[in-house]
């Protein structure tokens, strides 16, 4: 399971497809029923930033690869086993690479919430 549908994620879960496929090859006895790639993101479009045509292109070229792919959701409950999609759908995965960007927590401290130059966060001096 990816989560982020920008160039991290798609890169990621494509990767990772074509290594599981060639590694079921090279071991016999991986069950290549057991192996399943999703890729979520809650924008309505794939690689939004790439435009309408490439990111419609690269969605196709990766559903043909057997990559899932659901849109216009996120994560609501993650678990050792299982996720549970903000549309309700629950997918079973021990797998969970977060790729979408993340933002600090409102109540966190003034300074966690404002990057330094550089783009790291750290306390005043």
């Amino acid at each position: 399971m990816v989560v982020g549908g920008g160039y991290a994620g798609t890169e990621t879960a494509a990767c990772l497809q074509r290594l599981t496929h060639a590694a079921v090859k090279r071991y016999p006895r991986l069950d290549p029923g057991l192996i399943k790639w999703h890729l979520i993101d809650i924008a309505p479009k794939l690689m939004p930033e790439l435009g309408d045509k490439l990111g419609s292109s690269a969605q196709e070229i990766l559903r043909r690869r057997g990559i899932e792919i659901s849109l216009g959701v996120s994560i609501a409950k993650a678990g050792p086993e299982e996720v549970t999609f903000t549309d309700g759908r629950v997918i079973p995965t021990r797998t969970l690479i977060w790729t979408a960007g993340s933002s600090p927590a409102p109540s966190s401290p003034r300074w966690a919430r404002r990057p330094s130059r550089g783009g790291s966060r750290s306390p005043p001096r």
